[in-house]
């Protein structure tokens, strides 16, 4: 329990706790109420009402009688004028923690180098304009809010930022593979001339034709199970 120390009708010390020795009396903190009433040290009692704390405070005064030092609480209404200065900083310091929560989840969103021209869209991490509209429209949000509790309210739902990377390393491998079976295919590194070059020679005879032939489709078919478009 908090006391006061009440000396010729004035606080000398407190609200506090009854120290453990004062003055010439020590184990002070273990006497009964009525000892300690008779030295002046009085039970601090506050009871505090019920409030809105959104739109209320509260204000009081000490009262001092012969057996307790009580608070006086009062519940006050902020005024109109000062509601819309409180509502117009909590706008401030809600859209603040919004740009804050985008800005740091858009610094997770650093860019990650892909194989060019390669459909793997679907795996990556959505963009950043996604966190800046969701941001952007939680900060009208709070512009249109009203009161404190509908500032509070506002709760941005930011776009998952989690990359499925089972999925993600099944699609490179793919990649890779392709790019390795390109690199050992005939027809890798050619030039135009030297691709007709290399038709001239071996579709010269309906066998060959068929045999060319052949080992093309089974590398295409092989890039196209590598890259999972089948």
């Amino acid at each position: 329990m908090l006391r006061c120390f009440i000396s010729e009708g004035q606080i000398y010390e407190g609200p506090c706790r009854v120290p453990k020795a004062w003055r010439n009396i020590s184990g002070l903190d273990k006497a009964t109420d009525e000892y300690l009433i008779s030295l002046g040290w009085l039970p601090f009692i506050d009871v505090k009402p019920a409030y809105d704390k959104d739109t209320q405070y509260i204000t009081g005064s000490r009262v001092i009688t012969a057996d307790a030092v009580t608070m006086n609480n009062v519940v006050n209404d902020y005024t109109e004028e000062e509601m819309t200065a409180k509502i117009a900083a909590a706008k401030i310091a809600r859209k603040n923690v919004i740009r804050a929560e985008a800005k740091a989840l858009t610094a997770t969103l650093s860019p990650v180098e892909f194989t060019p021209n390669v459909d793997i869209e679907v795996y990556m991490k959505p963009d950043v304009g996604d966190v800046v509209a969701v941001s952007d429209a939680a900060e009208a949000s709070v512009d249109e809010a009203e009161t404190l509790a509908e500032i509070r309210a506002v709760v941005p739902v930011w776009p998952d930022v989690e990359v499925d990377k089972a999925a993600y390393d099944t699609k490179l491998a793919k990649i890779t593979g392709a790019s390795v079976d390109m690199k050992d295919s005939v027809f890798y590194n050619k030039t135009p001339a030297q691709l007709n070059t290399y038709i001239d020679a071996n579709w010269g005879t309906l066998a060959s034709s068929k045999a060319t032939f052949k080992k093309l489709v089974l590398e295409v078919r092989n890039v196209v199970l590598r890259q999972g478009w089948e």
